[in-house]
């Protein structure tokens, strides 16, 4: 019976079993950390405030557009040649880091996806072999990085939607304001739609070997038909999150923190400061291991809906009620 406790709970379950999940739990939270709460987070963080627009003048205010910042740079590659060989040869290595970075997130999303699946498959399971998995992942490299790619140019043009009225300068307060509030509340579900849409396509490309035109289509298909459920499986994600936030927290505020002050009171520097590692490594194994409980619960939702299986809670509460 189609359930969204049975997923979360067998989410959970495969999550800590398959504890080196977590490794690819923690690169794949670069791509998308916090999920359906990241994105929520964004909408209001960078919706009420503009981050858009602020972000855009903070780039043109630091001159680098400017013809003046070319001249300083002819200048100091004639005056010091080496110099600039250096930095040029270091700017090369640190655009390689970030390019193995993103090739190891966008691997390790995969490497989940298909993990999951094949778990579901196995009737006793699967055994760990990281590499095994992680070359599984990074053979959908293309389509998953350009289904992330698309989701954020998607969400950054629902922000510039949202900031229009600032950048259109409306003169008349009221109209400012009704204008805004209608595009803000319009971007939330727009935002979460781009969202669900790409992780379904990720589905499709990993799991039913999909092109990425077909993936595409078939995401939209299967959340056209299944946006209820979807809506409601990011509502249980986002509590979760939100929970699990909290939990986080007190812990660190029951336990680490009371012994970091004694620490500072009795001097004693090096314990202090091995305790603040410890809650950091205790944050990165946390959010490591919602990633990939995430990725679970998204993963077995997809093969339920995509072989026809479910039906929403509040389908299922009007049925009951008739």
């Amino acid at each position: 019976m189609f359930s969204y406790r049975s997923i979360i709970k067998k989410a959970f379950k495969t999550s800590w079993r398959y504890k080196y999940l977590w490794v690819f739990g923690l690169f794949a939270t670069l791509i998308n950390p916090g999920g359906e709460y990241q994105i929520l987070n964004k909408t209001i963080k960078d919706g009420l405030y503009g981050g858009f627009s602020e972000s855009l003048t903070s780039i043109a205010s630091t001159g680098i557009f400017s013809t003046q910042a070319l001249a300083n740079i002819l200048g100091l590659m004639k005056a010091n040649p080496i110099s600039v060989i250096m930095t040029i040869i270091a700017v090369i290595l640190l655009l390689c880091l970030i390019a193995f970075v993103i090739w190891l997130a966008i691997s390790s999303q995969g490497a989940v996806v298909s993990k999951i699946y094949k778990i579901e498959n196995e009737k006793n399971g699967e055994l760990p072999d990281f590499r095994s998995d992680l070359n599984q992942g990074s053979s959908f490299f293309w389509p998953i990085f350009g289904f992330n790619f698309l989701l954020k140019i998607g969400v950054d043009i629902a922000f510039l939607l949202v900031s229009l009225p600032v950048l259109l300068m409306i003169t008349n307060d009221f109209a400012f304001s009704i204008i805004y509030v209608i595009l803000f509340i319009l971007f939330i579900p727009i935002a979460i739609a781009l969202t669900l849409l790409s992780k379904y396509a990720i589905g499709f490309s990993v799991i039913k070997k999909n092109s990425f035109g077909k993936s595409l289509i078939n995401s939209w298909n299967l959340f056209q038909k299944n946006w209820i459920i979807s809506l409601e499986m990011a509502i249980a994600i986002f509590s979760l999150n939100i929970l699990a936030s909290f939990v986080v927290l007190a812990i660190i505020l029951m336990f680490p923190m009371p012994l970091f002050f004694v620490c500072l009171a009795l001097g004693k520097m090096t314990i202090a400061w091995l305790v603040i590692l410890a809650v950091i490594i205790f944050m990165i194994v946390s959010g490591s291991f919602m990633t990939a409980f995430q990725i679970s619960a998204w993963t077995d939702l997809f093969l339920k809906l995509e072989k026809g299986h479910g039906k929403s809670k509040i389908e299922r509460l009007f049925k009951k009620n008739k």
